[in-house]
């Protein structure tokens, strides 16, 4: 099934123009249970082509290439069914897609969900976020990984962030005030003008807090969050944050399986890798990275040094389970 996003004007003449761009967007639940995935297409110019799909090696998709007519400044998303699918513990998968017969660009989609489920907010990772689906990235050399779960009361993340030290609040360094920190971005859709942003922050080595940024509510100093849950540990070079939203904190987002939201982290490591963006784990063009305030709030003692981060959220999903 082809869904076009805009019709094509009477008499307007299409032809090959400059190449567009083509986006694989992440699925929202496990690609085992056989989703229908969506492919973004969008060109500055007039075009007209064909856009090819090749999943992993042993999966099936349906169709698995697209007759496309786009006017300028046209965009169009295209739906095709995964029918069989391997899963595999890295969380990515490698699609190659080809525009108008071009040597094929291969783009990692992930699963990027939140599982119904609660953890324990301690820092120290326990068994139950093995039911969680990772996204795992690198910056600098080093890694992070995000998990998120879901319930009816709280909207629960962890992060692990790979670091020789952890820079607490009370122990920032020098005029700048820099240190660690984990922020986080929510909203109904990737477009939402509001959205809601949060700060955990290391209050000391072992003691973190969560403050709103922005959102409803959000008021000047970045007060606490009533009813959220904080905790930081770190142990042999890893970092584990986690931290429980309650979910009347997160106005206009809904919690429900099968509902789509909006979601992006940045962890700010001022000692080591510099500023690190989940956003370059979701596929995303590097067009959609801009320089802060673009949507992300700057607060006092972030680490904003290196490359711009992605613009707001990426989509995500709520799903009943990890299978």
């Amino acid at each position: 099934m082809i869904r076009f996003g805009l019709a094509v004007g009477v008499g307007l003449a299409l032809g090959a123009g400059a190449e567009p761009q083509v986006r694989c967007r992440n699925f929202l639940v496990n690609p085992s249970t056989g989703p229908v995935g969506e492919v973004e297409v969008a060109a500055a110019e007039a075009w007209s082509g064909r856009v090819a799909l090749a999943p992993p090696e042993g999966w099936r998709i349906e169709p698995a290439a697209f007759e496309v007519a786009l006017p300028a400044a046209g965009s169009t998303r295209l739906s095709y069914r995964v029918v069989k699918a391997r899963e595999n513990a890295a969380n990515a998968y490698p699609f190659a897609v080809s525009v108008a017969g071009a040597a094929a660009r291969t783009q990692t989609v992930r699963v990027a969900s939140a599982p119904y489920g609660r953890a324990k907010v301690d820092g120290r990772l326990g068994d139950e976020w093995r039911d969680a689906i990772p996204l795992r990235f690198e910056t600098g050399g080093l890694a992070t990984t995000v998990r998120v779960f879901w319930d009816e009361e709280a909207l629960t993340l962890s992060a692990e962030v790979e670091e020789r030290a952890l820079s607490p609040a009370g122990k920032a360094k020098g005029a700048s005030g820099r240190h660690d920190a984990l922020q986080l971005w929510l909203g109904a859709s990737a477009g939402a003008a509001e959205r809601h942003e949060f700060l955990v922050e290391p209050v000391t080595a072992s003691r973190a807090v969560c403050r709103r940024l922005a959102g409803p509510g959000a008021a000047e100093g970045a007060a606490e969050v009533p009813g959220a849950r904080a905790a930081v540990r770190h142990s042999r070079g890893v970092t584990v944050y986690e931290v429980a939203l309650p979910l009347e904190a997160l106005q206009g987002v809904r919690a429900d399986a099968g509902r789509e939201f909006a979601f992006s982290l940045l962890v700010h490591d001022p000692d080591g890798a510099g500023l690190r963006d989940l956003g370059a784990a979701l596929n995303r063009p590097e067009a959609e990275r801009r320089a802060p305030p673009a949507r992300w709030t700057l607060w006092p003692g972030g680490c904003w040094a290196g490359a711009a981060p992605y613009d707001g959220g990426s989509e995500f999903g709520f799903c009943s389970s990890v299978h």
